[in-house]
């Protein structure tokens, strides 16, 4: 439901659909932290270098993709370990856009579901919490699931 390192704590419960037999498309939002990112913060499909549009909202990339300011995403980073491209969502045009472009994408990759994993919590948050890293992220992910 995330950006940053969300892919990573994604990839458990990945791995549990896969032992189910399950093929599964790895993804997150394309959000870095500052750490990582020179301009963090959410960023279009347009802001994405190498990778390839499925939908709206939806973009599948290889191990090269990264911000226009040379930043990799860390779905590209997952591609790379993996050795299987991965999907960043743009979040940038709402919860309706971003859940439309998820369904289309999802079809296009033949999926017959998506699951929405949350790491570290933020989506139960109310907003006021110390510490919170990306609220609004999460809200127009959870709003788009709802959709979904």
């Amino acid at each position: 439901m995330g950006g940053g390192g969300d892919v990573v704590g994604a990839l458990s419960a990945a791995e549990l659909w896969a032992l189910a037999g399950a093929e599964v498309v790895l993804g997150g939002v394309a959000w870095e932290r500052a750490p990582i990112d020179p301009r963090p913060g959410p960023r279009t499909l347009a802001e994405i270098v190498g990778g390839r549009r499925l939908s709206e909202a939806v973009a599948v990339v290889g191990e090269d993709a990264a911000t226009p300011e040379g930043a990799p995403f860390s779905e590209a980073r997952m591609a790379g370990v993996l050795d299987a491209e991965t999907v960043l969502v743009d979040i940038t045009r709402g919860s309706r856009a971003t859940a439309a472009g998820i369904v289309e994408a999802a079809r296009k990759l033949d999926c017959h579901g998506v699951v929405f994993v949350d790491v570290g919590g933020d989506v139960l948050a109310r907003g006021d919490e110390g510490g919170l890293a990306s609220p609004l992220c999460d809200a127009v992910m959870l709003a788009a699931a709802a959709m979904v």
